[in-house]
């Protein structure tokens, strides 16, 4: 057996073992009870976060004990910088970002949600071109994102149950979430930035390998910290289905993931076509959802859970779509707090953010 086939097999099998022991904890009512590996995860990243601290206060000393040498305020200067540059980045609204005042029924839409799980209430909502979703909280911003494409390809039940699953993301104990972790592992990635190797000449190659032994250091963080996570932020997931499923019943929390196992489909529908013609604006997002729009449930869940065979997961951090169907199907989820008549209309500005990402899709699609 190659490596590749290894890895997988051992995917496999843990992803089984979470299965199975999310399933047991949600029915004993622990599934949100956290993992020691998660509170060693917790002290890794605390470590992390020292980092920027430590290099402004060393370079402060440096510079003052340096003073009037040059050299020690530029060397002092350049410890700061880095640390400053180490810290977490100020909120930016994204691209095509809606506030409660551009969109106030779909606002409204969002806070019943909210409110039915315990959640903050979102304050920014971001569109874009993908067949995704996302929920991210800044300090005091509680961002929502909206992939269009997906958005268009699902129903209204399907869009209450996405809105739902990311929400729960909040309220689920997702570790990569949590503000320590998540900006821990923003650091790590700077880091990683910081240190990546320049071998363009004798001396950036002589300073590369100098710093090799520090890179290590950031990519053994930062995959030891990833790693310690792994079993937790897959329960999440898990957890965020179930609390999903309680706001949208059980069978929009299935359609939808069987929706979003669609996207390679959707790509090869499209892989034979060149442009979009003279579709402008949503149309064109429609145009690229039809051949999923075409599908009954009945084919959406047969393809879905044809990729189910091969493990299919939205990315490393999700179970596999067909252990994720299982698992509401085992734990009999169906009970309903959300009435269903939900993302059914759509603000102006609403509609404007997805004829700018149609341009933009458009766009793309005409230089393939």
């Amino acid at each position: 057996m190659n490596n590749a086939g290894w890895m997988a097999k051992l995917h496999r099998k843990a992803g089984e073992k979470v299965f199975r022991g999310a399933l047991e904890d949600l029915q004993a009512g622990k599934l949100r009870r956290v993992e020691a590996a998660h509170r060693t995860a917790l002290l890794l990243s605390l470590f992390v976060m020292l980092s920027p601290v430590a290099l402004i206060v060393a370079g402060g000393v440096i510079a003052v004990a340096a003073l009037p040498s040059l050299g020690g305020i530029f060397w002092g200067g350049l410890l700061i910088a880095v640390g400053v540059f180490l810290l977490p980045a100020r909120f930016r609204a994204p691209e095509r970002a809606l506030r409660r005042n551009d969109a106030p029924r779909l606002f409204k839409d969002l806070d019943r949600v909210s409110e039915a799980l315990g959640a903050p209430k979102v304050t920014v909502v971001a569109v874009d071109g993908s067949f995704n979703a996302f929920a991210a909280m800044h300090r005091k911003e509680v961002v929502l994102g909206i992939g269009a494409v997906l958005w268009d390809a699902s129903s209204p039940e399907q869009r209450l149950a996405l809105v739902a699953h990311e929400t729960a993301h909040f309220v689920n104990g997702d570790p990569s979430r949590t503000r320590v972790i998540g900006f821990a592992l923003q650091m790590l990635d700077k880091w990683e930035m910081l240190l990546e190797p320049d071998f363009g000449d004798a001396a950036h190659a002589f300073a590369a390998l100098l710093l090799l032994p520090f890179r290590w250091l950031v990519a053994l963080l930062n995959e030891t910290i990833r790693t310690l996570l792994y079993v937790q932020m897959q329960r999440a997931e898990y957890l965020a289905d179930a609390l999903a499923a309680e706001a949208a019943g059980g069978n929009a929390v299935k359609q939808l993931l069987s929706t979003i196992s669609l996207s390679e489909y959707i790509d090869e529908q499209w892989s034979t076509r060149h442009g979009v013609g003279s579709a402008r604006g949503r149309d064109v997002i429609k145009m690229i959802v039809e051949p999923v729009v075409q599908l009954n449930a009945d084919e959406r869940v047969e393809i879905a859970m044809g990729n189910g065979k091969v493990d299919h997961s939205v990315d490393t951090t999700h179970p596999p779509t067909h252990y994720r169907i299982a698992f509401l199907d085992a734990a009999c989820l169906t009970k309903r707090k959300i009435l269903n008549n939900l993302f059914d209309r759509e603000d102006m500005s609403f509609e404007k953010a997805f004829d700018a990402v149609g341009e933009s899709l458009a766009a793309q699609l005409e230089v393939q």
